[in-house]
């Protein structure tokens, strides 16, 4: 067979090598953005290789090196990252490419941010802002936004959250659909950070699944099943939405938020009190990331977790221990909040708890609003024992009115303050006996009879008048509103609680009396004599 000869045709050789390069630049963005990290570099690597040979092509290389940059911050490379924005940063001619400058500053603030090197991020990411307000830029605008939240996050929610809906607005209006969506997945995580609900999260996740964004779309998941594992009611869902995480996990190969995904279900395993399950789910996501500081956090939250509702602190405490290691030493960007009930149980026991606290809220766990239920109950406990129980009841009395305001959090509020009822029994403060009986109450529908047995034995002796019907003392204060003709919404007024948990009150009440309406709760108010006629 005869050599292919290209004489004459060197133009048109060139055209097509041309081409095939802007072809393989294209679909190196397209797999990073969507997360497909192995085939970028598959990709791009070789494209890279080739443009060494043109010299008309510094910028599509530059460009290259950002895209493999991109894909190596998704997959958690950042040496590689570092590498790649640093030989793209090479090829930018200083002063003359403020498009290419913007875009290498907003991945070196991506690559700060995550080796934790926080100030540098922020500093990286507000060069990029004006560079890309020069240029023009937009999606390097939202991107700098996005990175100047997440930074604020930490210390400050009220910052963090007008970094990130700047960034929505601006999206909005450039018609930047995946940026939109990605400042609103920010805003959700605000919302899970203060419980206030998971609309945003979850048009967040809708969003992402209509554009294609399939990674964003499962650590999206990730967090809604983190959020819906402190809801008894909904950890059947937890379960269902953590399952999906990991199947895409599995599908799209994104190793680091596979095992997050399985020591999510581990979680709801140990609130269910399903101990072998819990166990083979510890072992798989250990398995996956033996090696993961933030995950070994959350393995220590799961026992922890799960020997507290076995009432044994003690060993709770001890398997907490190297998670709040992990967390000293944690480069991550997670916000766990296991350290609030350590916190909590240190302090109940008497053991250095007013450090643990400090030093618990000082750091980023402090953040999350749940955290801070558990240092606020201990902050409570410590006033007690130090013989102020007027200043610990009304603190109690604060936290409780404040979980009351949130949403969807009873596993983990009840165990609070099962804890802190402990205390407060033995100190003389708060209302000690209605708590153990509603927290008895509540882990004995959903079977943990180690909490209720440690109930009983704290309430021995010391037991209320049983009320009729089984109601506890909060029914049948909003029996008797109910009977007096107050709404819902009169009723939360009146007692300083949400109407979402009135209602579950009312749905309690006529459960327990078996009544379907209120006119009937009403009538058996009146005939208990527990509203006068």
């Amino acid at each position: 067979m005869p050599r292919l000869c290209w004489s004459g045709h060197g133009a048109k050789h060139r055209t097509i090598r041309c081409c095939l390069d802007d072809i393989d630049d294209s679909l190196t963005e397209v797999l990073a953005h969507a997360g497909q990290v192995e085939r970028a570099i598959e990709v791009g690597e070789p494209l890279v290789a080739r443009l060494a040979g043109r010299p008309d092509a510094d910028r599509m290389r530059a460009g290259v090196h950002l895209r493999l940059a991109r894909a190596a911050v998704a997959s958690g490379a950042w040496p590689t990252a570092t590498e790649h924005v640093e030989r793209a940063r090479a090829r930018v001619a200083a002063g003359t490419d403020a498009d290419l400058a913007a875009r290498v500053e907003v991945l070196a603030a991506q690559v700060a941010m995550g080796t934790r090197q926080l100030d540098r991020a922020a500093e990286h990411a507000r060069l990029a802002l004006e560079m890309a307000q020069e240029s023009g830029r937009p999606e390097v605008v939202c991107e700098a936004l996005e990175i100047l939240g997440r930074r604020a996050r930490s210390s400050d929610l009220v910052q963090a959250e007008d970094y990130f809906e700047r960034g929505r607005q601006f999206a909005e209006r450039h018609g930047l659909r995946l940026w939109e969506v990605r400042a609103l997945h920010e805003l959700g995580s605000i919302d899970l950070l203060t419980c206030a609900g998971r609309d945003r999260l979850v048009r967040a996740r809708d969003g992402a699944q209509r554009l294609g964004a399939l990674a964003t779309a499962a650590v999206v998941d990730l967090q809604l099943a983190q959020s819906l594992g402190s809801c008894a009611a909904l950890h059947d869902q937890a379960l269902e939405t953590a399952v999906r995480c990991a199947e895409t996990s599995r599908r799209l190969r994104l190793d680091s938020l596979l095992p997050f995904a399985v020591i999510v279900q581990a979680d709801v395993f140990a609130w269910q009190g399903r101990r072998e399950q819990m166990e083979t789910a510890v072992t798989h996501a250990l398995a996956v990331a033996p090696d993961d500081l933030a995950l070994q956090g959350d393995v220590s939250e799961v026992w922890g977790e799960y020997w507290t509702l076995q009432d044994e602190r003690e060993r709770a405490l001890t398997d907490m221990e190297p998670g709040i290691a992990a967390l000293r030493r944690s480069r991550t960007w997670g916000i766990p909040i296991f350290p609030g009930l350590w916190a909590l149980i240190r302090t109940v026991d008497d053991l250095g708890g007013d450090e643990a606290r400090a030093e618990v809220r000082a750091s980023k766990a402090g953040v999350h609003a749940l955290t801070r239920v558990y240092l606020d109950y201990g902050d409570a406990v410590s006033l007690g024992r130090a013989g102020h129980p007027e200043r610990a009841s009304e603190l109690a009395a604060a936290v409780v009115a404040r979980v009351d305001r949130m949403q969807d959090v009873d596993t983990v509020a009840v165990l609070a303050l099962r804890l802190a009822a402990e205390a407060a029994l033995r100190d003389g403060w708060g209302e000690p006996v209605r708590w153990l009986e509603e927290c008895a109450a509540f882990f004995g529908a959903l079977g943990h009879d180690a909490v209720v047995a440690a109930c009983d034995r704290l309430l021995s002796g010391r037991r209320r008048i049983r009320l009729p019907g089984g109601l506890s003392e909060r029914e049948a204060q909003v029996l008797r509103l109910i009977a007096a003709g107050n709404t819902n919404r009169d009723i939360a007024r009146t007692l300083v609680i949400s109407e979402k948990t009135v209602a579950r009150h009312v749905s309690n009440i006529f459960g327990k009396l078996g009544v379907g309406n209120r006119s009937a709760a009403a009538a058996f108010a009146h005939r208990q004599g527990l509203v006068s006629d």
